[in-house]
């Protein structure tokens, strides 16, 4: 942090950890500093998605960054995204990121029926193709 604060690229950086407890210790030492949420606060997120929104639920992220499917224990396995994962997430303003879309048809079904904001992948052309294609991003 104290790196960032003396180049003063504050503005240019986000923190992403899968360790909530990492991500907390991040949010108080830079609170300037935007955040995904880590597994535990993602599943929380999750099982809030579900239900009428809680206006006392409010994220301490400003991100989410899942895999397409979790394994919550014992080879259970499930969908993080829903129909209504992402609106929520937008609702709480926060952005989603899904980790990792290596493949060109996945990645245009999560653009076009879930509407994420962000793919993580190892083939960023593959993306930039996808994207052009489909019309958007910035």
């Amino acid at each position: 942090v104290a790196v960032i604060r003396e180049h003063g690229v504050e503005d240019k950086m986000t923190g992403s950890a899968f360790s909530s407890d990492l991500l907390i210790e991040l949010r108080a030492a830079a609170p300037e500093i935007p955040t995904n949420t880590g597994v535990n606060e993602t599943l929380v997120f999750w099982g809030k998605s579900f239900d009428p929104l809680d206006p006392e639920y409010m994220p301490p992220a400003e991100f989410l960054q899942v895999p397409t499917q979790f394994e919550i224990g014992d080879g259970f396995i499930v969908d993080v995204l829903h129909p209504g994962f992402v609106p929520r997430a937008h609702e709480l303003n926060m952005f989603v990121h899904v980790w990792t879309i290596n493949d060109e048809e996945e990645m245009r079904f999560l653009i076009e029926t879930y509407g994420v904001d962000g793919i993580m992948t190892d083939y960023p052309p593959l993306l930039t193709k996808v994207i052009n294609e489909l019309g958007v991003g910035d």
